[in-house]
């Protein structure tokens, strides 16, 4: 897989270890820095969550007491905490309650008929993408699922290999999901309308409506794609080139895909457009504001160096501060590199329980709905590991992300902690799509306006090129206002 070098940053000897890796300041690093600023080990850490959730559960409830809890009412200097429990709690209520109107959902439409030949509203689409745990699709089994604003329908042919379709029958426009595979031959789907079979490549192998001979089988495809697994992940690739294998082709994918040790994989569905995280993949002044109860962040600056970025070439960014703030935490995020289509890849983190690195991957599902994708290998290429050791990496990983016995479980301080508390309320807040042309932006948004130009400019050159080759622009339109549903009429 092609490697890149990153930028030296300014002041630094060398340029950063690895590609895309979040760099972190280890207590050696900042002790050349500022040996006078105290480490915050993780026993201090997890303290200090808990002393401040706790803080914050207590006087929410002291308000509530009527006279008694008055004296506690009372205006007075905070700390800056940001506590995830109120923002947590923002983010479980449903939909037209008092703080969090309806309006959060509406699509701003005149907005994206304007822009969307600038702004890639449902992504980039040469670019490999993940589409399914490779254990919800079984054989025999249809799945459909929408990505980039398609509808597709997943299967298993007869060796077992998935395979993708768009889901509609060429035919009359049903979907296939609703049909069944293997009806004709094992590892086929067949349109529930009027039998139209087709295999993998999308090729229709038979029609049972027309008999056994018929004249139609081999005349008629349904558009298929071309599709990858690896690791129990299937990926789907749903442009118009001739792909090259996604170990080739995605960063770090040799590493995170092929690599030895315990891998680890989460996905969560958001309810707003992936542009909206988009404009926090890089953003490194958030993590000391938004993230203070994260206990990977507890510590982390709040002013923050200048933010410069460098291009990298192949349509990359690298973002990093000039100058690193000193701070007492364990770890600092100083720098991040973003990739094309919407990806970022770090390092788990450096100490052996955790080490290895994985993607961020941020997959738009419709114009108002994405997946963040967690794809790691935890590993240490140092040195070997058994798989007992292993295997405890995975369960830690999977108690950090908020998760025990594969059910989701938010407690202070995890990385469920700093989405549901964190990032995901605040992104719902600024609505379905972020409003590019509302904002007032700073220097520290340097970072962000860059990977936002990097998308315009790759979703524009997506656009000449299918126009060089005779394929019409995608246009998204508005849907037509949903009929008023009425009861059944019975006759008698």
């Amino acid at each position: 897989m092609r490697q890149l070098s990153l930028p030296e940053r300014p002041g630094s000897d060398s340029t950063p270890k690895g590609v895309g890796h979040m760099t972190l300041a280890t207590e050696s690093t900042k002790a050349k820095k500022a040996p006078t600023v105290p480490s915050v080990g993780l026993r201090r850490r997890v303290a200090d969550v808990t002393r401040w959730q706790t803080r914050e559960l207590l006087l929410g409830a002291l308000r509530r007491l009527g006279p008694w809890g008055a004296k506690y009412d009372q205006p007075r200097l905070e700390p800056l905490h940001s506590g995830s429990i109120k923002l947590y709690r923002w983010h479980k209520k449903p939909y037209g309650s008092e703080d969090k109107p309806m309006s959060l959902l509406e699509i701003p439409w005149d907005y994206v008929e304007e822009n969307q030949h600038q702004t890639p509203f449902l992504g980039l689409r040469e670019y490999w993408y993940p589409a399914l745990i490779s254990k919800e699709l079984r054989n025999n089994q249809p799945k459909a699922i929408t990505l980039l604003g398609d509808n597709l329908v997943f299967f298993r042919d007869n060796n077992g290999q998935a395979r993708a379709l768009e889901n509609r029958c060429p035919h009359r426009g049903a979907f296939l999901s609703l049909g069944q595979v293997g009806v004709y031959e094992p590892g086929t789907i067949t349109c529930r309308y009027h039998g139209m079979t087709f295999d993998g490549r999308g090729e229709c192998v038979a029609y049972l409506s027309d008999g056994p001979n018929s004249s139609i089988s081999g005349r008629i495809r349904a558009r298929s794609y071309p599709v990858e697994e690896h690791n129990g992940v299937i990926f789907i690739y749903m442009g118009d080139r001739e792909p090259e294998p996604v170990i080739d082709s995605v960063p770090h994918a040799d590493t995170v895909l092929k690599g030895v040790g315990e891998f680890f994989l989460d996905r969560v569905q958001l309810p707003y457009s992936y542009l909206n995280l988009l404009d926090n993949t890089v953003d490194l002044t958030h993590p000391g504001i938004l993230h203070r109860n994260c206990l990977q962040f507890i510590g982390q600056a709040t002013e923050v160096g200048s933010v410069s970025t460098k291009r990298l070439p192949d349509g990359g960014l690298y973002a990093y501060f000039t100058d690193t703030p000193d701070h007492p935490g364990r770890m600092n995020l100083v720098d991040q590199t973003w990739y094309l289509p919407n990806m970022i890849y770090a390092p788990i983190g450096r100490s052996p329980v955790l080490a290895g690195g994985g993607w961020g991957w941020f997959v738009p599902v419709d114009i108002g709905n994405h997946h963040f994708w967690f794809i790691a290998r935890l590993t240490n290429p140092e040195r070997a590991e058994r798989k007992l050791v292993t295997k405890a990496k995975k369960g830690l990983a999977s108690f950090a992300m908020g998760r025990i016995a594969g059910r989701d479980f938010f407690w202070p301080g995890s990385a469920k902690s700093c989405l549901d508390g964190g990032d995901a309320p605040i992104q719902a807040s600024q609505g379905r799509i972020v409003r590019w042309d509302m904002e007032k932006l700073t220097s520290a948004d340097r970072a962000t306006v860059q990977v936002r130009r990097i998308m315009q400019e790759a979703h524009q050159a997506e656009i000449a090129e299918r126009a060089a080759n005779g394929i019409p622009e995608r246009r998204i339109h508005r849907p037509l206002a949903p009929m008023e549903r009425e009861a059944p009429v019975h006759v008698r």
